[in-house]
């Protein structure tokens, strides 16, 4: 990835600066050395996990190495060489702006290639008219009956349950 062999090219020029003898000042102790080396490497990993997803621990969060880098940096004995000193702090600035630019790219193209595009449709409405119904009232005739005559009947005879013994109506016997 570019930002390995920028961050590689940065970082070395400035320790190239202050590893070597110098009229103006004592080198880089080796344990800072070792230590901004191991920033670098927690950096390139934060930056290479997928998906951006590490991006934000560089500069933020509970173990941020920017605040680890500042805090080597600051920590630097007296006699380190001023310059050295400000190579170093400039070249890790320009570092941490490097990867801000790409993590947000990172972090955009993800976006754009994941987030669904959202279509909103209006709620259709639709007019209902009611029409009255007109209905012509029916006209109805009246029925005519006539009375009919009715016949009155005789009443029968009581006749036991058993049949028998009764009295014959016709003879009355």
């Amino acid at each position: 990835m570019r930002l390995r062999t920028t961050t590689t090219l940065l970082v070395l020029a400035a320790f190239a600066a202050g590893c070597g003898a110098d009229e103006e000042g004592a080198q880089l102790p080796r344990a800072t050395v070792s230590d901004l080396q191991g920033q670098l490497d927690s950096i390139q990993a934060r930056f290479e996990f997928p998906d951006g997803a590490a991006c934000d621990d560089i500069s933020s969060g509970d173990d941020p190495n920017t605040t680890k880098v500042a805090d080597l940096i600051d920590s630097l004995p007296s006699n380190v060489d001023a310059d050295l000193r400000d190579a170093l702090r400039d070249s890790f600035d320009r570092l941490f702006e490097l990867i801000d630019t790409e993590c947000a790219r990172e972090t955009q193209t993800e976006t754009e290639e994941t987030t669904p595009t959202e279509t909103e449709t209006a709620p259709t409405e639709t007019e209902t008219e009611t029409v009255p119904t007109e209905t012509e009232p029916t006209e109805t005739t009246p029925t005519e009956t006539t009375p009919t005559d009715t016949i009155p009947t005789e009443p029968l005879p009581d006749v036991p349950p058993d049949g028998g013994g009764g009295v014959n109506p016709e003879t009355g016997e």
